[in-house]
């Protein structure tokens, strides 16, 4: 059986706000990208679950309150999005991006950082 490399990479936050992201990530196989991806893993193997992880953090790197989790059991490969909501102002947060087939095969990003907007002067 031919072995699949399996990639999940993670793209700038689109939209960030005071209290919303959207966080952007792109899985693919063996390099590609595509949504036929039968003939792609031979009829094998597909995505069973994607998504993204994001935790607020301070400023000296500490983690503060749980890790987040989304995901999804959409079999496409490619790119995908996922908004956030509830996040503090001016505040930093750290994410990446996941992704499962049906070998059992995992890959995750490294983690990226993304500051959410302040609050606007006299609010």
């Amino acid at each position: 059986m031919k072995k699949i490399n399996l990639g999940a990479y993670p793209s700038q936050p689109e939209e960030i706000t005071k209290t919303a992201a959207t966080l952007v990530g792109q899985i693919t196989a063996d390099g590609e990208s595509s949504a036929n991806q039968i003939e792609l893993f031979g009829g094998s193997s597909i995505i069973t679950k994607k998504g993204f992880k994001w935790q607020e953090i301070t400023d000296e790197d500490v983690l503060e309150g749980a890790e987040q989790i989304w995901s999804s059991s959409n079999s496409k490969m490619g790119f995908f999005t996922h908004d956030i909501t509830g996040l503090d102002p001016e505040t930093r947060y750290k994410w990446l991006i996941f992704a499962e087939n049906s070998l059992g095969q995992y890959a995750e990003s490294s983690w990226q950082t993304f500051v959410t907007l302040p609050e606007p002067e006299g609010e």
